[in-house]
């Protein structure tokens, strides 16, 4: 019988030792989705800040101006791509 009993406190270690280490990870999934957010906040706000400046004018935008907004959007689509597989990995 106390083998028994022993055998469910080591279970129930395991089982403890399991939460804590998922909770490790959901703390440092959020971590990393903060950070990301953050990134993604500053592309956004550099290609506002860009198509505001080129909306002043009544010309065609400069080359390198559309080159960097488009660069711009390639990167904010990638750091969604990456939010959206640690979002997917954190509620599995």
């Amino acid at each position: 019988m106390s083998g028994s009993l022993g055998w469910q406190r080591r279970d129930l270690g395991l089982r403890g030792t399991d939460l804590l280490l998922s909770r490790k990870a959901r703390l440092a999934n959020t971590a990393a989705m903060e950070t990301l957010d953050r990134l993604l906040d500053r592309l956004k706000a550099r290609q506002r800040d860009l198509i505001m400046e080129a909306a002043q004018y009544d010309t065609m935008p400069a080359d390198s101006t559309l080159k960097r907004v488009a660069e711009l959007e390639n990167a904010i689509a990638a750091v969604e791509a990456v939010a959206d597989e640690e979002r997917c990995r954190r509620d599995r």
